[in-house]
């Protein structure tokens, strides 16, 4: 492999590689690939049966810097000239794991499908409270031994698939080219790719991490309930909001003026004006910003009785039930729990947050006018 390197000059931001030194470069790089891999595979097996940053607060390993780490190596390492004659005659730490890998991928991927499959026929976090197992993290030993299989896929004997991905033009990966400016730009070229490419994948492994559940979760429901009605639809993706959204619906005149929370911790659903009046249309709804004890709005005719929804900090101190003034009311219509029916009406009695048949209840005000 030395005469690959002779003649080469590739000049990367703040570190200048020539001859020798690109030499030791790669072939540190190809010899440490296999230890970021196979760490940073165990370390997601790890928080897959704990959680996700148990590796970070317990040994000072986190995972997704490992895993970008990892990621920016393996490209790298399909660089390094002559690795496929290389990896061809000699056994190397390199193709043992990817022997290994082999032999994995198969199981890794039908466990994971098997994972999935379990959580839809029985209910989320299924596989957690069973074997204490969190697929949204297996998913990542999954990725992992799917990254290590793709690039070690060899489009030909002499050429990788992995150069392909990253140079416009593979032939141009010519270590023995005299022209040291056009091998400066074509290393530059690929370090860049290499890291606008580590930079992608961090980003989709973020929101990846986020999304899938929420995604699986909706197409499982799509899958088993194709006939759906656009109620059951709503209400399995909003669940007591929905229902919430119908009580007050049912319950008010179109021509109602509404006052609502605001849009602060409990209250961040109900307290959105643009999402509410979607479902309340063509009431008017009204609302004081910020002041979680302002006055009623005295165009308003009803006010929701709203107790919250979500954890409060201890900063915020008891915050759950709204409104926080006394309201001298016609009637309070209570809201029966996980459906939009009416559980009882209370006439001739003003509203006051203070009072015990108030406390974790949701419902409307209809508001006495002199």
């Amino acid at each position: 492999m030395n005469k690959y390197f002779k003649e080469i000059k590739i000049y990367i931001p703040i570190l200048k590689f020539t001859g020798d030194r690109l030499k030791i470069f790669f072939k540190i790089n190809y010899a440490i690939f296999p230890v970021l891999w196979t760490l940073t595979f165990f370390i997601g097996l790890l928080e897959s049966f704990t959680y996700a940053g148990y590796s970070f607060k317990h040994l000072f390993l986190p995972f997704q810097p490992l895993m970008a780490l990892s990621l920016f190596s393996g490209i790298v390492s399909r660089f390094t000239p002559g690795i496929v004659r290389y990896e061809n005659r000699n056994q190397s730490p390199n193709k043992i794991i990817s022997t290994v890998n082999k032999l994995i991928f198969i199981p890794l991927l039908a466990s994971y499908i098997l994972i999935i499959s379990l959580e839809y026929q029985n209910y989320h976090n299924y596989v957690f409270s069973t074997i204490h197992l969190q697929p949204q993290l297996y998913f990542w030993l999954v990725f992992l031994s799917t990254y290590l299989f793709f690039i070690n896929i060899q489009t030909s004997k002499k050429e990788l698939l992995v150069r392909k991905m990253f140079l416009i033009n593979s032939k141009e990966f010519n270590l023995s080219l005299h022209n040291n400016r056009q091998i400066s730009l074509i290393g530059k070229n690929v370090f860049y790719r290499i890291l606008i490419f580590v930079f992608m994948v961090n980003i989709l492994m973020n929101n990846l991490f986020k999304i899938t559940p929420w995604m699986i979760e909706r197409l499982s429901f799509m899958i088993r309930h194709p006939l759906a009605s656009y109620d059951e639809k709503m209400n399995y993706g909003l669940g007591d909001f929905y229902s919430y959204m119908l009580f007050v619906r049912n319950n008010t005149p179109e021509n109602a003026v509404i006052m609502y929370p605001p849009m602060r911790n409990p209250w961040n659903d109900v307290g959105n004006g643009g999402l509410i009046r979607y479902f309340l249309y063509p009431r008017e709804i009204v609302q004081n910003i910020t002041d979680v004890v302002a006055e009623v709005d005295s165009t308003a005719n009803y006010a929701m009785l709203a107790w919250g929804s979500g954890v409060c900090t201890l900063e915020e101190g008891e915050c759950h039930g709204w409104p926080r003034v006394k309201i001298p009311a016609e009637a309070i219509i209570y809201k029966q729990n996980k459906t939009p029916e009416v559980e009882k009406t209370v006439y001739n009695i003003d509203y006051d947050y203070n009072d015990e048949m108030n406390k974790g209840k949701w419902g409307l005000v209809k508001i006495k006018k002199n």
